[in-house]
């Protein structure tokens, strides 16, 4: 098997996030500010040098992709319903506050990684299943080269939890660092997608673990935070 690296990254900001609404899979589109956020990931995305681009089918990705993709000069990403955000359908929509009235403590729970079996929701272990199955097919697609892959918040979560050794936060303005090759998918490392003055990163919730300070990984060895350089060379 030819090894292939992936960088995933959430896409930037919706109206919904703007509005502090929880998106699920509601097919919400980007904001302006959300487009001058993808085009100003371009230039980090450019240092993985891709050779392909894959996102989630749902627009605010979709759009994300498609912005970096022009802007380097690539294809048009290819779509994957695999890599759609975490389904909730009694939670999409709902502000934080509506949530925490209809379901009390629940969102306590999801933050803090207590229960990530929501009202309702897809089960998480089903959303890893699929994750998992579309980031391999995108590495498989490549071929042995680079895939800038651009999803959403709860397949970062949900790529941490089952390659990369625990439930750990992947903040707005980082993205994954995935490895894919005969010893299966992992994640290799934490990098900065967004420059400093454009990034729109948020402070971690009550009871979150970061992937700031990670050391020990019982899957992975090691979730280093490293740039995208080091990836690229390390074997």
């Amino acid at each position: 098997m030819l090894s292939s690296t992936l960088l995933l990254v959430r896409h930037r900001e919706s109206a919904w996030n703007a509005a502090r609404r929880w998106s699920g899979c509601a097919d919400v589109e980007l904001t302006d500010v959300g487009r001058a956020q993808s085009a100003a990931m371009a230039p980090a995305i450019a240092r993985f040098n891709p050779d392909r681009i894959v996102a989630s089918d749902l627009r605010r990705a979709a759009q994300t992709a498609t912005i970096v993709a022009t802007a380097l000069g690539l294809a048009p990403p290819q779509l994957d319903a695999r890599l759609r955000e975490h389904d909730t359908p009694l939670w999409t929509g709902l502000t934080r506050d509506e949530i925490d009235q209809r379901f009390p403590g629940a969102l306590d729970g999801w933050r803090s990684g207590v229960c990530l079996d929501l009202p309702g929701a897809e089960r998480w272990a089903e959303l890893e299943a699929r994750v998992i199955a579309g980031l391999h097919a995108a590495a498989e697609s490549a071929g042995g080269g680079n895939v800038f892959v651009v999803a959403h918040a709860g397949v970062l979560r949900a790529v941490m939890t089952a390659v990369g050794g625990g439930d750990i936060k992947v903040g707005r303005s980082k993205g994954v660092l995935l490895r894919n090759d005969e010893r299966g998918l992992r994640v290799i490392g934490i990098t900065r997608v967004m420059p400093s003055e454009a990034s729109d990163a948020a402070p971690p919730q009550r009871g979150e673990r970061t992937a700031a300070g990670v050391q020990e990984s019982s899957r992975i060895g090691s979730v280093p935070s490293q740039p995208i350089e080091a990836a690229l060379t390390k074997s």
